[in-house]
């Protein structure tokens, strides 16, 4: 396996998403999606909710915030169940998933892994982006790039109460379904969720002034 580059500092961050035709914020926009929907979720939800709506509505956020433009560069797929957003002119790929809590942490000693096994297809898209240039080549086409065309990263993700952690960041090995080894680890920046409760609104002079109509009764004639 090739050593990780991690890229942490803001500059190099940015122009490492730059050649990936990325800019940090639908990144972040997307992050905070996810953390939205986890933070809906109630006690009386499945115990499985919080890390499902986290990957639901960050998946969706990234379709959004990608997908929405007006030149069509990126594309929404769906490759068996697997939830992805796709460049036509590079062939990369992104995908949201939940990280453990190395996630984000800019350490070469250490290498975070998705929490949940990923099954033997991710296995496959793993030693397909081996086969592959760090940023793809362009497409002659905008077509969308087919399975063996595409190189796939993973906006990796760790929430720790109300702040998410998480990283852009390219798989290159997998063991028992979960990726273990990173080719390149783009680290963003944190996101926080502000919990607190929003503070009542004052009533204006006109609501708060109480109009006092006395009531003289009448006597009996």
């Amino acid at each position: 396996m090739l050593p990780t580059v991690i890229f942490a500092e803001p500059d190099s961050v940015c122009k490492q998403l730059k050649e990936m035709r990325l800019t940090l914020k639908p990144l972040t926009d997307s992050v905070l999606a996810g953390l939205m929907g986890r933070a809906a979720c109630v006690p009386f939800d499945p115990v499985t909710s919080p890390g499902t709506e986290l990957w639901r509505h960050g998946s969706r956020g990234l379709r959004e915030n990608l997908c929405s433009d007006s030149s069509d560069e990126w594309r929404a797929v769906d490759d068996h169940n697997l939830p992805l957003v796709v460049n036509v002119k590079t062939g990369i790929a992104i995908t949201v998933s939940s990280g453990n809590f190395m996630t984000g942490v800019p350490d070469e000693n250490i290498q975070p892994t998705t929490k949940q096994p990923k099954g033997p297809m991710f296995s496959g898209i793993v030693r397909r982006n081996l086969q592959h240039p760090l940023f793809g080549e362009k497409p002659k086409t905008f077509a969308t790039p087919k399975r063996d065309q595409r190189i796939v990263w993973i906006l990796l993700v760790y929430v720790n109460g109300n702040i998410a952690h998480s990283e852009l960041s390219l798989p290159q090995a997998s063991e028992n379904g979960k990726v273990v080894s990173w080719r390149q680890r783009i680290i963003l920046p944190t996101v926080t969720l502000d919990l607190s409760p929003e503070p009542r609104r004052r009533k204006s002079d006109s609501e708060s002034v109480e109009i006092d109509v006395p009531v003289v009764r009448k006597s009996g004639s």
